[in-house]
Order: structure tokens, then sequence, then C-alpha cells
């Protein structure tokens, strides 16, 4: 049976946005989850300067405005390989 897109997700913003942070992503997972509507890619693609100036804000979560719009930006391009293949499972 195939993964779904949040689990996709969830496994691609961790290691492609926050990798080289190890330990420290995974100490700060709850509040990054909080921060970032769940993990919703659907909701992170619509993020504007706004969101992201929020985010800056937030004490509990690292905060780098690049990465935050890698963040953004994977959202995007997630949702346009789901659109093409059906899923992020069949495009794997």
């Amino acid at each position: 049976m195939g993964k779904t897109g949040s689990w996709w997700w969830e496994i691609i913003w961790n290691a492609n946005s926050w990798g080289h942070a190890g330990w420290t992503i995974l100490n700060k997972r709850k509040a990054f989850r909080e921060a970032f509507d769940q993990f919703d890619y659907k909701k992170i693609a619509l993020y504007d300067e706004a969101k992201i100036d929020e985010l800056m804000q937030n004490p509990k979560i690292i905060r780098n405005r690049l990465k935050i719009k890698s963040a953004i930006v994977n959202a995007q391009q997630f949702i346009k390989i789901q659109e093409e293949y059906g899923s992020f499972d069949a495009f794997i």
C-alpha cells in the first residue's frame, strides 16, 4: 500500500529543509508541527510574507528565512508532482 502525500511531505520536509540540524529538529518537532500547520503541505504552499514574518518571530523553532522559503517552494513543487503523477508515491 502506498504512502499518503502527508507522510511523504513530512519525510521530505525533515530531510531536505532541516536535515543538517539533526537532533535539534527532532527535539523541536512538536513546535515545528504546530508552527507549520501540522505539516499540511497544501497550507504551507500558500504561505506569504506575513506568515514568514510570523514564523521568524517564533522562538520555539529554528528561524531561518531561507529555510522557511525553501519549505514553501518545496510544498508548491510537491503539489505539482502530485498533479502530474497522481500521487507522490506513484512518482517515487
